[in-house]
C-alpha cells in the first residue's frame, strides 16, 4: 500500500497494489460492503471498513495488475508518528 495525495482534490488515499493477475474478491466485498443499498448501511462497523474511491488496472509486460484506492485510516499521521 501507499499514501499518496489527489491532486484534484487534495486530499490523501492509500493506493492498494494487488499482485499479478490477483482475484479481487477482496475488493469486491468490501465494494458491497460500503454500498449505499447494502443492508448494513446503518451497521456501526460500517465506519471501519474502508470505501473504494477507484480501481484500475495497469496492463505490464507480462500480467495485469489491479490497483484500488482507499481513504486512508481516520489516525492523523502526526498522531500516528506521537504514539510510536
Amino acid at each position: 500500500m501507499w499514501l499518496a495525495r489527489n491532486k484534484r482534490s487534495n486530499k490523501y488515499v492509500i493506493v492498494k497494489v494487488c499482485i499479478a493477475n490477483a482475484n479481487l474478491k477482496e475488493v469486491d466485498i468490501i465494494s458491497t460492503l460500503t454500498s449505499p443499498y447494502c443492508p448494513l448501511v446503518n451497521n456501526p462497523g460500517k465506519i471501519i471498513v474502508p470505501s473504494i474511491l477507484d480501481r484500475f488496472a495497469i496492463h505490464g509486460l507480462n500480467s495485469i495488475y489491479t490497483y484500488y484506492v482507499i481513504a486512508p485510516a481516520r489516525a492523523s499521521l502526526s498522531g500516528v508518528k506521537d504514539s510510536s
